[in-house]
């Protein structure tokens, strides 16, 4: 029979039917996510190469959590790692409130 892991310590686990050793469990679990949008114009609906001109209307505190993506049309974010959904609610709502207005002011849409 498996023993029980502890509240911050897990000495085992199983993959596969076999037993694994782990390490310390961190305290408290945090979570974080991360989305891309598509950059649309919004008269045409047709993607736009506006990452540029997106990214510098960014605030500067934010822009540590906007990336550039491979392609010219997308932009990502990604929220800090939080506890607590509450937290990671409000973070993405500022995040994503702050990429629209940048992306607005660059002549564009997001779309997720």
């Amino acid at each position: 029979m498996p023993q029980p892991m502890s509240d911050v310590t897990a000495e085992r686990g199983e993959r596969a039917g076999r037993p694994v050793e782990v390490g310390p469990l961190p305290e408290l679990l945090t979570v974080g996510v991360e989305e891309e949008f598509l950059l649309v114009d919004p008269e045409t609906g047709r993607v736009a190469p506006a990452v540029e001109d997106v990214y510098a209307n960014v605030p500067p505190q934010l822009r540590e959590q906007v990336q550039h993506e491979y392609l010219t049309t997308q932009i990502e974010l990604g929220s800090a790692p939080v506890v607590g959904l509450d937290a990671l609610g409000r973070s993405l709502a500022a995040l994503r409130t702050a990429l629209a207005d940048s992306a607005d002011s660059a002549g564009v849409r997001l779309v997720a």
